[in-house]
C-alpha cells in the first residue's frame, strides 16, 4: 500500500484532527497487537485504513482505503463515499500555515522575475 511509504500514523493523526470538530464522523485505531478484529473484516495486512459508512448494517463489508496515496486522496475518498449529506472537508489549518509562511517567498520570487521581465524587454527595445 502507498501508505507503507511514509510514516503512517503522525499522517492519521492529523487526519483525524481535522475530523475531530466533526460530530458525524468518528476516525479510530485498532491496535492489532492488542485486540483481536471481527473475520469479517478480512484483513490482509497491516496498516489497513477501513471506512464503514454509518447508514450500512454493521454485518457490512467496510471499504477498504489502504491504497489511498495521501491524507488529501484519503480525505477526497471520505467526502465521495460518506452517506453524510452536507459534508464538507475540514479546514487543515496546519497546511494553511504553510502557505500563509510561503507568501513572503513567492512574493520576493515574483518581484525578482519581473525585474528580470524589466531588464529583458529593455535590452530588446535596445536591439
Amino acid at each position: 500500500a502507498p501508505w507503507d511509504e511514509v510514516d503512517v500514523l503522525p499522517e492519521l493523526e492529523v487526519f483525524a484532527r481535522l475530523w475531530a470538530h466533526e460530530r458525524r464522523v468518528r476516525v479510530a485505531s485498532i491496535d492489532v497487537s492488542r485486540n483481536d478484529l471481527p473475520r469479517r473484516l478480512r484483513l490482509e495486512r497491516t496498516p489497513a485504513l477501513l471506512f464503514f459508512r454509518g447508514d450500512e448494517p454493521a454485518s457490512a463489508a467496510p471499504r477498504d482505503f489502504s491504497a489511498v496515496a495521501s491524507r488529501d486522496a484519503l480525505m477526497e475518498h471520505v467526502l465521495e463515499h460518506t452517506s453524510i449529506k452536507g459534508l464538507e472537508r475540514p479546514v487543515d489549518t496546519e497546511q494553511l500555515r504553510e502557505l500563509v509562511g510561503a507568501l513572503p517567498r513567492l512574493a520576493a520570487d515574483a518581484q525578482r522575475l519581473l525585474q528580470e521581465n524589466e531588464r529583458l524587454s529593455a535590452e530588446l527595445d535596445k536591439a
